[in-house]
């Protein structure tokens, strides 16, 4: 491989030297065996996922589709979960996946679930218009093959495969000719700006270290580039993230401009690229991203953007997001934080993480949102024709291998424990290893107990993460009592071949926030935006806005710690319990809570409301465990009081 040069400043441990316990653990096992594991896992959705080279036809019609894509996300998934668990099974399993797909490898080197490998610009949108009754702009060409080729990556990396290796080498050098012969940059390609097309840098950046051909790097600095122009062609996403100007209105009169998905994975592939290259203007344009969404875009829910659109969706109240966004989301905190090792970005992975993430993952490990709501049931989908692969389920599990990967780190200065969810982990490193147990009950109480058994003969510093929502906190280490400050590291000293014991008590005090409407007229609200729709056919995600599913006056929200609460049918609330009751918000509110069973929940609560109007409890759950399976029933949930 390789180096790069610039390096983290901090490093996950090994993924077979972790282990994710608790309520989480037991969602990711699940999910594991009844997607990759079971023998219906590969008889159904990895077959699936394979008959998209086998049969191309996302072209088939004028509107590009993209069957193309599950095979790759489903095989770096896959990849990661093999590290993970050393599953030997599975790792032989992706390899007969891997040499089938390179089987459908044509002479010149495509890979493809397109038949006509030269679709890669959208159709003329008169044609599409008559096909899908809209002005179809898609073309997931190239985006499909970016994910072939990174699930090859991945494979070639765990299996130490130099055949799978040729087979990217070959994949990606006919693109590299393609663009050639047909005079286009990666930008002139695909849809939404290019941004699906320009992703592939990520992918191309792990082959070029691998092989060390320059014409891959060449590829991707020229695609940056051309993210920083002065005529500000779109998406310009360099220039427009140092701009400071809100990302929703980065493409005014453009309703598919600034796609959440698309645009996050770009930056994903930028930062692979300043480690790559030591370019600096690409990490602090992505530093300015985070700042820009965390200020405007981040939604209700933890995430950001609406329904797959950066619209500005800090200031509004309905929320829906996409999975996708949100385990892009993760990544782009995660990676941030490996590079700088500033806590803020990680107190964001958390929030993503145990609410909207773990709302996106359905209970019977079997399937998965294709976006989650903040009331009524998350959305579910199938698309593309297939039954057994969606683009979101696809990529959970790697969501749950970033949080793995964030849990615990190491760098020059000693440990970093970030998360305090049920957790294992193992450290080695040249003169010794730290094992770290996080046990408690913090998803309930804020609670956590961190044993670090630090065998080293030099004296070490863990650094715990202290969140910005926790105005009070006490950490005891071996006992004695500190209180440090949030949104900060509190320093624990780790003397040579010791144990140190740190209990955690952060700030459990219940929250309202209180929400206004954006918008008293929907149609202005969300109208213009076609993706921001609630019904799905077979695509996925289009139809008729349905505004009667959508809140349309002040309600408040109710968190305690980092996690968000909600009210739900699973839960034994009434529909009048939830949707009829009046509203606690423009009331002064005390709010009190009381554990109770919570089984088959991260948490469960009394929730004792005290206004002006007189006192009611209704029970409230984690909103991840709230609604998280296939239901009918438009009035299963509510996270709004």
């Amino acid at each position: 491989m390789r180096a790069y040069r610039r390096t983290n400043v901090v490093h996950p441990p090994e993924p077979a030297d972790t282990h994710i316990g608790g309520y989480a653990g037991e969602l990711a096992e699940r999910f594991f065996e009844e997607r990759m594991l079971s023998d219906a896992a590969v008889r159904e959705v990895l077959a699936e996922a394979e008959s998209a080279f086998f049969q191309p036809v996302d072209d088939a019609t004028s509107v590009g589709y993209w069957r193309g894509e599950f095979w790759g996300k489903l095989a770096i998934s896959a990849a990661r979960v093999c590290r993970y668990n050393g599953n030997a099974q599975l790792k032989q399993t992706l390899r007969e996946s891997a040499y089938r797909v390179l089987s459908c490898q044509r002479a010149d080197g495509y890979i493809g679930s397109y038949q006509n490998e030269d679709f890669v610009r959208p159709n003329d949108p008169e044609v599409t218009k008559r096909e899908v009754g809209w002005a179809c702009d898609w073309c997931w060409n190239i985006w499909c093959r970016k994910y072939t080729l990174w699930g090859l990556l991945e494979c070639c990396e765990l299996l130490e495969d130099e055949k799978i290796l040729t087979g990217c080498r070959r994949l990606a050098d006919h693109l590299l000719a393609q663009l050639d012969r047909l005079h286009l940059t990666l930008g002139e390609t695909g849809t939404f700006h290019g941004m699906p097309s320009g992703s592939i840098i990520k992918p191309m950046l792990v082959l070029y270290r691998f092989t060390g051909d320059e014409r891959y790097l060449k590829l991707c600095v020229e695609t940056a580039e051309n993210w920083d122009r002065d005529d500000g062609r779109a998406p310009n996403l360099i220039r427009n993230a140092l701009s400071g100007k809100p990302v929703g209105d980065w493409y005014p009169g453009e309703p598919w401009g600034a796609k959440v998905y698309e645009m996050l994975s770009c930056l994903d592939g930028l930062l692979e690229l300043y480690r790559v290259t030591g370019t600096e203007k690409y990490l602090e344009a992505c530093r300015a991203m985070y700042a820009l969404l965390e200020k405007y875009e981040l939604n209700v829910l933890f995430s950001v953007g609406y329904n797959d659109q950066f619209i500005n969706a800090a200031g509004h109240m309905n929320a829906i997001t996409e999975p996708c966004d949100v385990v892009h989301w993760m990544r782009l905190c995660y990676e941030l934080f490996t590079l700088t090792g500033e806590s803020r970005y990680m107190d964001s992975f958390e929030l993503a993480y145990l609410n909207p993430f773990l709302a996106s993952v359905f209970d019977d490990g079997k399937w998965g949102a294709r976006g989650v709501r903040g009331h009524g049931r998350h959305l579910i989908a199938h698309q593309c024709g297939f039954e057994h692969n969606h683009c979101c389920v696809n990529n959970l599990p790697r969501g749950f291998m970033n949080a793995a990967q964030a849990a615990v780190m190491r760098g020059e200065a000693g440990l970093y424990i970030n998360l305090f969810s049920d957790f294992d982990a193992k450290l080695r490193y040249e003169d010794g290893q730290d094992a770290v147990s996080i046990r408690g009950s913090y998803a309930r109480d804020c609670r956590a107990t961190v044993r670090i058994d630090h065998q080293c003969r030099r004296a070490e510093k863990a650094h715990i993460r202290v969140p910005a929502w926790s105005h009070k906190s006490e950490v005891r280490v071996n006992g004695t009592a500190y209180a440090p400050r949030e949104g900060e590291y509190f320093e624990v000293e780790l003397l040579p071949n010791s144990v140190a014991t740190v209990e955690i008590a952060y700030d459990r005090t219940p929250v309202l926030t209180e929400w206004k409407p954006a918008c008293v007229q929907p149609e202005t609200a969300y109208k213009p935006r076609r993706w921001c729709n609630l019904t799905e056919d077979s695509f996925g995600a289009l139809g008729e806005m349905h505004y009667d599913q959508m809140i349309w006056d002040a309600r408040c929200t109710l968190r305690v710690g980092p996690i968000l609460l909600a009210r739900s049918k699973k839960n034994g609330n009434t529909e009048a319990e939830m949707f009829e009751t009046p509203s606690v918000a423009g009331k002064p509110c005390a709010c009190t809570l009381r554990p109770v069973e919570d089984e088959g929940c991260q948490c469960r609560f009394d929730v004792t409301l005290s206004t002006s109007d007189g006192e009611r409890t209704t029970r409230m759950c984690d909103y991840a465990s709230a609604a998280n399976r296939i239901v009918d029933d438009e009035r299963y949930f509510s996270i709004w009081l």
